[in-house]
């Protein structure tokens, strides 16, 4: 069995808005801004470890990785707190989207 979240993982994760239906890139925070919410300086080293630490919450099922483009000209991406359902819901929408362009 893992281990438990590590206080940095704690504070992401409070950090970070629920996702919702309608929600953008543009209306959560990117890795880069999740550093200075959780009150670190922004260096390379704490940029790293803010990384690290959001990519084992992502395998975990915790957060979701939204991206798109931000204003019209911007490409963007940001993170959001997610439900299990949401997750699942929205992997089954990516396969689906790919078993219909590779049926293409």
């Amino acid at each position: 069995m893992g281990r438990g979240l590590s206080q940095q993982q704690h504070d992401i994760l409070a950090a970070l808005p629920q996702l919702s239906d309608g929600m953008t890139c543009g209306d959560v925070p990117t890795a880069r801004e999740l550093v200075a919410l959780i009150g670190l300086e922004l260096t390379p080293s704490n940029r790293a470890s803010v990384s690290r630490a959001i990519s084992r919450l992502q395998a975990r099922g915790l957060i979701l990785h939204l991206w798109g483009y931000h204003k019209g000209y911007r490409q963007r991406t940001g993170y959001a707190r997610a439900t299990p359902e949401q997750v699942k819901a929205r992997e089954e929408r990516k396969q689906a989207l790919s078993a219909k362009s590779s049926a293409s």
